[in-house]
């Protein structure tokens, strides 16, 4: 374990929340046990006592599940954003995530994973100019993108959405 982490706390914070919510001992354990694993493969934002806390408790519920956020399909250039245009296929970041996330669902087969592709984009009417696309071809793209993406991931079982459909006042 992470000495730099109260492993102590957050097993007890853990424990205590496990008794009121009558989380079985056997899942608290795997829990326990993962958790160490699984925020060696997360970055710095994780590696602290309430993050720790928060994806363990996440990790107890009866279907854990995880968003990964993606950006629609811009134009890239060896693994970088050049915005020169919107394309409709797999959004990069579906890949680059999904390569982390595959990871993570190694060490927590039961997690459920949902992409979202940022729909909502469509609205912001100067990245529609700097795309040279109207909004509502803005839209399609991203639309098509998405079932790109779902066929991309199909037999890993993760499901692709738009922003909007899993969060409809997002934009608000």
């Amino acid at each position: 374990m992470d000495a730099l982490l109260p492993w102590k706390r957050i097993q007890r914070a853990l424990f205590q929340y496990s008794q009121t919510h009558k989380v079985p001992k056997r899942r608290l354990r795997k829990v326990v046990e993962t958790l160490p694993r699984l925020l060696k493969l997360c970055g710095s934002y994780s590696q602290s006592r309430r993050m720790a806390t928060w994806i363990g408790l996440a990790l107890l519920q009866d279907h854990p599940r995880a968003l990964m956020l993606c950006c629609p399909d811009y134009s890239n250039r060896k693994g970088r954003f050049t915005y020169q245009g919107l394309g409709d296929g797999v959004p990069m970041l579906v890949n680059r995530h999904g390569k982390f996330m595959r990871k993570v669902c190694a060490l927590v087969p039961d997690l459920r994973v949902t992409v979202l592709v940022a729909d909502h984009e469509a609205n912001a009417q100067r990245l529609c100019e700097i795309m040279g696309v109207i909004k509502s071809e803005f839209r399609a793209r991203v639309r098509r993108s998405i079932i790109a993406a779902r066929h991309a991931v199909a037999a890993l079982g993760w499901s692709v959405r738009g922003f909007t459909h899993e969060i409809p006042d997002f934009h608000a």
